[in-house]
């Protein structure tokens, strides 16, 4: 079993010291999601903003994507490194979403989901 010493001097596992950052993040995490602590460090209107900000790097990095894919206008961006931009701006506007208590909706996102089919589907 491989142990270290920790900042506070103590003999841990690899796992335990992974554990608790992991807790610590999880804990960061919750208090930022607080309405209460939040509310004392960013107004909800700047995380409005934020998430509109969020929705516009997912917007460019979606179509920096799809002109890799294309192959039509050359970009010298590579495709994992915007494949991964992609995901870090879609994991932004959610943690945006999450602080503003804004969920998605299952019954929604069926109704679209069906709809969609139906339109892929009358296409042909």
């Amino acid at each position: 079993m491989c142990e270290f010493i920790d900042v506070d001097g103590n003999l841990v596992t690899v796992r335990e010291y992974t554990m608790r950052i992991f807790e610590k993040m999880q804990k960061e995490t919750e208090d930022l999601l607080n309405k209460d602590f939040r509310e004392t460090k960013i107004s909800t209107p700047a995380i409005y903003e934020q998430a509109a900000e969020e929705c516009a790097e997912l917007a460019h990095a979606l179509l920096k994507y799809a002109r890799i894919m294309r192959q039509e206008n050359p970009t010298p961006t590579k495709p994992i490194e915007t494949s991964q931009n992609i995901v870090e701006e879609f994991s932004d506007l959610c943690l945006c979403m999450k602080a503003l208590g804004i969920n998605s909706n299952e019954e929604i996102m069926n109704y679209k989901l069906k709809r969609w089919i139906n339109r892929l589907t009358d296409r042909s």
